[in-house]
């Protein structure tokens, strides 16, 4: 695995930061008259034992939420790996450069830098992609979905976006809005987000999604114009599809909206004086929409989700299933066919999944955008 460019320069700065301790340490007792020899430099061990440093290789994105602590929970700063510089008793000799105003010493030096990638693969694969679903969240008025929801209220009901894939991209921005007419691309990292839902009473099923961008970078057609913690795309089914509000880090949008939200700059105010004299204070900041994503411009994904398809039948005696009954692991978004087969004296009579109606088709396809489990139900003729 290749060293992180983030790894390199926590090193470069480390390196440079003890350099400059230790060289300062040498000069500032030689002035003072005192023993700045080897052993007389043993005491400030310590100090230079305690430049150890342990910076997490993650974006802005994580420290503004660990800082912020969005909708009061903790995002943490993650572990997925870590730099870490440790003391030892080898020697150097200080001052490093020249000139050398006073004798040269050779003292301890801290020159043991490691790069630690955590192995456990559920930490690496959730770590801050699936802590994303507490803070998307599908809001809905009561008993509107069949599903279950992950909260609830007496009023509403929260249900989870579930985290897809991770894909870096650029993307254009089109159908600007007032003020934002320069952001013209949009780059970064973002999380595909999606959630099926039926509605209550039927077996009408619609799809809603969210990208989140992380660390993303707005264009204009010539340069950088601004950094971007977080930026929502936004896709909310259309009437006739449920009513739902859609919850991005505590900011609820109207239903059906569709759009690229972000807290953006909104302006400038201008305070004139009584002199004449004016003066612009800071710009101004508030979360809406800035536009839309147009074409892409170039695609990667660096992270797929896996999901578990379990496949039930009831009665046992009542028929086969194609793929048979068992567990299988799917990777998101991949298309899965499920064929029902009666035995004889039964007759199929539909699909369910996970306890919902979902299909009166022996042969139904979807995509994995969540773990599942379809069952399928036969009666006698």
């Amino acid at each position: 695995m290749s060293v992180p460019a983030e790894y390199t320069d926590c090193k470069r700065r480390i390196v440079a930061f003890r350099d400059k301790l230790l060289s300062e340490l040498v000069g500032g007792r030689v002035k003072a008259g005192l023993d700045a020899g080897h052993a007389g430099m043993r005491k400030f061990s310590s100090v230079v034992d305690a430049l150890s440093v342990t910076p997490y290789l993650f974006g802005e994105v994580s420290r503004r939420a660990y800082a912020l602590k969005l909708s009061g929970r903790d995002v943490g700063t993650g572990k997925i790996a870590q730099a870490s510089v440790e003391y030892v008793l080898g020697e150097v000799e200080y001052p490093l450069q020249p000139p050398f105003n006073i004798p040269r010493r050779r003292l301890p030096q801290v020159d043991v830098f490691t790069y630690d990638v955590v192995k456990d693969l559920d930490l690496l694969d959730k770590t801050n992609t699936n802590s994303l679903k507490s803070f998307v969240l599908l809001q809905a008025s009561s008993g509107t979905f069949e599903e279950t929801p992950e909260a609830e209220n007496t009023v509403y009901d929260y249900y989870e976006l579930v985290p897809n894939v991770r894909t870096r991209a650029k993307y254009h921005i089109i159908n600007q809005q007032i003020g934002y007419g320069n952001y013209k691309q949009l780059h970064g990292e973002h999380v595909y987000m999606k959630r099926n839902l039926t509605k209550k009473g039927t077996m009408e099923r619609n799809d809603y999604f969210c990208e989140v961008w992380l660390d993303s970078m707005i264009y204009s057609d010539i340069d950088v114009i601004r950094p971007v913690a977080f930026a929502f795309h936004v896709y909310l089914p259309p009437s006739p599809a449920p009513s739902a509000v859609l919850n991005c880090c505590g900011q609820r949008l109207a239903p059906y909206s569709n759009g690229l939200f972000m807290e953006a700059p909104i302006g400038r105010t201008i305070r004139q004086y009584a002199d004449g004299e004016t003066a612009q204070l800071p710009e101004i900041s508030g979360f809406g929409m800035v536009g839309d994503l147009g074409n892409l411009i170039e695609s990667a994904v660096v992270w797929s989700a896996l999901f578990t398809l379990r496949v039930r039948k009831s009665p046992i005696t009542g028929g086969t299933t194609d793929p048979p009954e068992g567990d299988y692991e799917k990777i998101a978004l991949e298309i899965v066919t499920l064929k029902a087969f009666p035995a004889s004296g039964y007759k199929f009579k539909q699909w369910e999944r996970d306890g919902v109606k979902y299909s009166e088709a022996s042969e139904i396809s979807f995509s994995m955008d969540r773990d599942y489990m379809f069952m399928a139900l036969f009666e006698p003729l």
